[in-house]
């Protein structure tokens, strides 16, 4: 079955997961800082294991319209990972689907901001 793009049924899991998730926050001389991130999180039937987390590497150039607030020296680090449940409707149906979920890792490592896209 073809991936689905966004569907009103696969939005909720994905904002329920992502506000538990914890992070070590980024760092701008080694003080800690806000900073704006987005992952995709795509709901797909399969049997290969689903990886806890990620490593954020630090882009070689900010975008010239990021707030300069939200750029940062060491990448914010994921620490406490909780993943969406896949819901249950289209699980039976076995749709795929996919969420951009964007947010703000706050200095203490919280999320917040939390919008999908």
């Amino acid at each position: 079955m073809p991936l689905r793009p966004v569907i009103p049924r696969f939005d909720n899991q994905p904002l329920d997961a992502v506000e538990h998730w914890r992070f070590e926050p980024a760092t701008v001389e080694g003080k800690p800082v806000a900073a704006r991130m987005q992952v995709p999180i795509i709901f797909s039937i399969t049997d290969t294991p689903v990886k806890n987390g990620w490593v954020i590497k630090r882009p070689n150039k900010f975008p010239e319209n990021f707030p300069e607030s939200l750029k940062w020296d060491k990448a914010p680090r994921l620490v406490v990972y909780n993943p969406p449940v896949y819901p249950r409707d289209p699980l039976i149906e076995k749709i795929k689907g996919k969420v951009k979920v964007q947010f703000v890792i706050a200095p203490h490592g919280a999320i917040f901001a939390t919008k999908v896209s």
